[in-house]
C-alpha cells in the first residue's frame, strides 16, 4: 500500500472511532437517572407558600386573643367592702396661718388602727391619704392592739381652710384636717375617727404668736361619690379652733385711737378763741390715727375691709366732725354772734359723744 492509502485507512479509523465514542457517551448519559432540579423544588415551596393562595386570616380573632391575653395580666378587683379604719391625730405644732393664701401648715403624729392590712407611711400612700400638700412623712410607731394593727405616722402638711378675717381682730376659725383616701373609699373601704382620745388631741408645745387654739375634735364626714350620683363614700374631719387672744388684740389695734379720739374730745373745752389750737389738735389726732391705721391694715394684708378697717373709718369719720364744729365755732366768733357759738358748742357736746359711742358699738359689734 502507498503512503496515501494508509493516511485515508487512518483517517477512516478516527472518524469511526470518534463516532462510536460520541454514540456510547449518549448513551452513557441518557441511561444514568434524572437527578431533582433545585428550581421546580424552589418554585413548589415558593407555591406552597403563595400568601395569595392562603385563605385569609381573622382579624378579629386576632384582637380576641390580645384582648384575652390583657385581661388574664390585669389583676382582679378586690372589694373592700366592710374594711374599717380609724385614724386619728395628734397636732404637735402649727408652723404658720397665712390668712392671705387661706392655708396653714402644721406636724402631727397620725395614728391608723384596723384589723386589716394597715396603711404604710410612704410619701406615695400619704400623698393619697390627706387632702393637703404633704411636705414630709416618717414612720413614728408601729405595734397590735389585740386583733387590731396601729401604725403611727409623723407628717408636716399644708392644707387649704377657710380664713375669713372680715372681723379682725375678733375672727375665729376653724382649721380642718381631713384625711381619707377616695380611691380606697370607693373600693367600699370606711374611714372614722378613732374612739381612744388620747390619739385625738393637742400636743403640749402647740403654740404660735398671736394666736391661741381649742380642743381638737374629728368627726366622720361623708362626701358625694365621685362617679356614682346618690351615693357616699366617707372620710375624717379633724377641726382645730383658732382665734386670737382677746385683751392683747383689742389693745393693739384699737387703744390707740381711741386715745386719739378722746383728745379731740377734750380739745372741745378749750374755749372758741382757741379755735386754730383745737384745729391743730385734731389734725394731729387725725394725722396718727391715719398712721395707725396704715400699720393695721399692712400687718393683716387683705383686700376686703376688717373691723379694724371700719372703727379706724369711723375715727376719721369722727375727726372730722370734730374740724367741722370747731370751723363753724371760729367762723361765729368772727361774726360775733354768741349766740351761735352757744348753740354750735353744746350741740358738738352732745353730738361728738353720741357719735363716738355708737359708732363704735354698731362696728365693734359687728352690725357695721
Amino acid at each position: 500500500m502507498t503512503g496515501r492509502s494508509r493516511w485515508l485507512r487512518w483517517n477512516w479509523f478516527a472518524a469511526i472511532f470518534s463516532v462510536l465514542l460520541v454514540l456510547a457517551l449518549g448513551s452513557a448519559a441518557r441511561a444514568q437517572p434524572a437527578k431533582p432540579s433545585a428550581e421546580p423544588k424552589a418554585s413548589a415551596s415558593a407555591e406552597a407558600h403563595d400568601p395569595a393562595k392562603e385563605p385569609p386570616k381573622d382579624k378579629d380573632a386576632g384582637k380576641d386573643k390580645d384582648a384575652a391575653k390583657d385581661k388574664d395580666a390585669e389583676p382582679e378587683h378586690v372589694s373592700r367592702k366592710g374594711e374599717v379604719h380609724e385614724i386619728g391625730v395628734v397636732l404637735l405644732a402649727v408652723n404658720k396661718i397665712d390668712i392671705v393664701k387661706e392655708l396653714w401648715e402644721y406636724e402631727a403624729i397620725v395614728t391608723f388602727a384596723t384589723k386589716a392590712k394597715p396603711y404604710k407611711c410612704s410619701k406615695e400612700v400619704m400623698t393619697q391619704m390627706f387632702q393637703g400638700s404633704l411636705k414630709k412623712v416618717e414612720e413614728a410607731d408601729a405595734w397590735h392592739d389585740g386583733d387590731k394593727n396601729i401604725v403611727q405616722c409623723k407628717v408636716t402638711i399644708e392644707e387649704d381652710s377657710t380664713i375669713d378675717v372680715a372681723r379682725y381682730p375678733f375672727d375665729h376659725h376653724l382649721l380642718e384636717v381631713k384625711i381619707g383616701d377616695e380611691g380606697d373609699a370607693i373600693d367600699g373601704v370606711v374611714f372614722k375617727p378613732i374612739e381612744d382620745k388620747q390619739f385625738v388631741a393637742k400636743g403640749p408645745r402647740l403654740k404660735l404668736s398671736g394666736w391661741e387654739f381649742g380642743e381638737l375634735a374629728g368627726q366622720q364626714e361623708e362626701v358625694e361619690h365621685p362617679h356614682l350620683k346618690g351615693e357616699k363614700i366617707t372620710r375624717v374631719r379633724f377641726e382645730l379652733h383658732a382665734f386670737r387672744p382677746f385683751l392683747s388684740s383689742v389693745v393693739k389695734t384699737f387703744l390707740g385711737v381711741v386715745f386719739q379720739l378722746l383728745i379731740a374730745l377734750v380739745a372741745l373745752v378749750l374755749a372758741v378763741k382757741a379755735g386754730p389750737n383745737r384745729i391743730a389738735l385734731v389734725t394731729g389726732a387725725l394725722i396718727a390715727t391715719a398712721t395707725a391705721h396704715n400699720t393695721v391694715s399692712s400687718q393683716v394684708g387683705v383686700a376686703y375691709l376688717t373691723t379694724a378697717d371700719k372703727f379706724f373709718m369711723l375715727s376719721y369719720f369722727l375727726l372730722l366732725t370734730n374740724v367741722i364744729f370747731s370751723a363753724l365755732m371760729i367762723r361765729a366768733e368772727d361774726q360775733k354772734d354768741d349766740a351761735r357759738i352757744k348753740r354750735l358748742y353744746n350741740l358738738a357736746w352732745v353730738v361728738l359723744p353720741i357719735l363716738t359711742l355708737a359708732g363704735s358699738a354698731l362696728v365693734l359689734v359687728g352690725v357695721l
